[in-house]
């Protein structure tokens, strides 16, 4: 091991183990079967090293990225899925998991942003990069194929391999009917105004035997300490502060939003954790490093129904119907696949 390295785990031992876990859990996830050895291609130990020491703990994009793709993995795997053809990200904002997909091997992918970070997606840092293919451990592809150098510190990612959408509004795509392989979203659902409109538009877009993955963050965004202290308000009062920043759909109505717009639900598994970290955000590293199956199931059991009628009493009464169970998910992970007509 690098001498770096090896001060950096005497200094944190219990991460040297984490760390070996989430890398493990990412190759075997990439290989074509479970007892397939994954193939190694070799990380830069001082990338790792910073990526550590900058990221761990703290919603770092790198792994956050990589919880992102096992995400992902994990429903090909259910589907029996590989990567390959166009994939679209609604929401991509500065992570890197576009890199990562490509590495995988989807041919191209479309990315729909309404904010001006896209740009960081033509001219890349080569180190954040490095760094991404090294936490990953393993690619169907070499970084060489996939980007460009621009100067010493950039890169960008080869013509016709990416294609940005921005400022576009997901109901009104330009992407040829029935040509994508797969849509994604990661703590985007929740945001949509009009999501019946995206959805309907979506479905058109994908190939008859094409499939989602979406993960959906159903807290109240301003304080994660009170994560349904949206729910108190009535709508109107709720636009007047915050705008549309959030829906405010439930687990529930995100269901019954699928199946009406043309989905059938192959996967849907839900969480109540809301662990922060120092930073009063989601410790995603602690999601990552325990395991997407220790957090997500497909029911809340009854011990973990953590609202009380007394929380529910102080809801407005437009959310008071729904049940303590519904209320008690706070994130939820959906697979879905292009249902056939009449069936």
């Amino acid at each position: 091991m690098d001498p770096r390295m090896q001060a950096f785990f005497e200094k944190r031992p219990e991460l040297k183990e984490r760390v070996a876990r989430s890398m493990f859990r990412t190759r075997l996830l990439l290989a074509s079967k479970p007892s397939v050895k994954a193939r190694f291609v070799g990380y830069d130990h001082e990338l790792f090293h910073h990526a550590l020491r900058d990221n761990c703990n703290k919603n770092g994009r790198e792994l956050h990225s990589l919880m992102h793709l096992q995400h992902i993995l994990n429903a090909m795997r259910a589907l029996g899925r590989q990567p390959g053809g166009e994939i679209l990200e609604i929401g991509a904002g500065r992570a890197g998991l576009p890199i990562l997909l490509l590495l995988c091997g989807f041919d191209r992918i479309h990315i729909n942003e309404m904010t001006n970070v896209v740009n960081c997606f033509q001219n890349a840092h080569a180190e954040t990069l490095q760094v991404l293919a090294s936490i990953m451990g393993v690619a169907r592809r070499r970084l060489e194929d996939i980007v460009v150098p621009v100067d010493a510190h950039h890169c960008a990612i080869r013509p016709g391999m990416l294609r940005l959408h921005a400022f576009t509004d997901a109901a009104a795509l330009d992407i040829t009917p029935g040509t994508l392989s797969a849509v994604i979203s990661f703590t985007v659902l929740e945001h949509l105004r009009d999501p019946h409109a995206v959805f309907r538009h979506l479905r058109s877009c994908l190939a008859p035997d094409g499939w989602m993955c979406h993960l959906v963050d159903l807290r109240d965004h301003e304080d994660f300490t009170d994560p349904l202290r949206f729910l108190t308000v009535p709508a109107a009062q709720y636009r007047n502060l915050r705008g549309e920043w959030c829906n405010r759909l439930r687990h529930s109505d995100f269901l019954a939003l699928f199946r009406s717009t043309g989905f059938e639900i192959c996967a849907a598994r839900v969480t109540r954790f809301n662990e922060l970290d120092e930073r009063r955000s989601t410790d995603f590293w602690k999601m990552l490093v325990d395991g997407l199956q220790q957090v997500y199931r497909d029911d809340l059991p009854p011990h973990e129904v953590w609202v009380t009628d007394d929380m529910v009493a102080r809801l407005h009464p437009e959310y008071r119907r729904y049940a303590r169970a519904d209320l008690s998910i706070l994130q939820s992970e959906y697979v879905l696949r292009a249902a056939i007509a009449g069936s």
